[in-house]
C-alpha cells in the first residue's frame, strides 16, 4: 500500500504511465471499437512537467462520479463508457505480449466525453503484467464467460501453488 501510495504522488512516474498508456492503447482511438464509443488517451507535455507540476492534454467532459451526482444527464451514457473504457482493457490484455494498465479505475478517473466515448486520466498507479500473469488472467476470464467452473478451478490451481482437495470443494461451493 506503501509503494501505491507513493507512486500515486510521484509526478515523474505518473508522467511516464501516462506516456506508456498512451504508447500502448492510442491506436485504440483511430476507431470506434465495434459495440462501443471511441476512447482518449491523454497524453502529457514533458517539456513543461517538473517533480511538482504534471501538464497533460484537457479532456471536455464529466467525471463518472459528476455524471451520478448530477442526475445522469441524456448527453452522456457513463454505462456504455465503462463499455468502453473495459473493452479497451480487455483488447490490450488478450493482444498484448506485456500488458500495462491503469490500476486506479474509479469513477474520478474515467472522463464521460458524450454518448459512449470517455477518456483515461490519473495514470500515478499502471501496474503490468508479464505474459504468463496476463494469461492466467485470460484463462479465468474466458472460463467465466463461458459459465465453464472447472476451467475457473483449474486456472486457480495452476496460478496458486499448493490448492489442495479441500480447497478445491470450498471454491466448488463458493466459499
Amino acid at each position: 500500500m506503501d509503494s501505491w501510495i507513493t507512486q500515486e504522488v510521484d509526478f515523474e512516474n505518473e508522467k511516464k504511465n501516462i506516456e506508456r498508456i498512451y504508447n500502448e492503447y492510442s491506436y485504440l482511438s483511430e476507431k470506434q471499437i465495434e459495440g462501443s464509443g471511441k476512447p482518449t488517451f491523454i497524453r502529457v507535455f514533458p517539456e513543461y512537467c517538473t517533480s511538482n507540476i504534471l501538464v497533460t492534454e484537457f479532456v471536455e467532459g464529466l467525471t463518472v462520479s459528476q455524471w451520478i451526482r448530477n442526475g445522469r444527464s441524456e448527453k452522456y451514457d457513463g454505462y456504455a463508457t465503462i463499455k468502453t473504457y473495459l473493452r479497451c482493457a480487455i483488447n490490450g490484455l488478450f493482444n498484448k505480449n506485456e500488458y500495462y494498465f491503469q490500476a486506479d479505475p474509479h469513477p474520478g478517473n474515467i472522463i464521460l466525453q458524450g454518448g459512449a466515448d470517455g477518456a483515461n486520466v490519473d495514470c500515478g498507479l499502471v501496474l503490468k503484467l508479464d505474459k504468463k500473469e496476463a494469461d492466467v488472467i485470460k484463462s479465468y476470464l474466458i472460463g467465466l464467460y463461458l459459465k465453464d467452473k472447472n476451467k475457473v478451478i483449474q486456472t486457480i490451481r495452476r496460478s496458486s501453488n499448493g490448492l489442495t482437495q479441500k480447497n478445491d470443494l470450498q471454491i466448488e461451493s463458493g466459499y
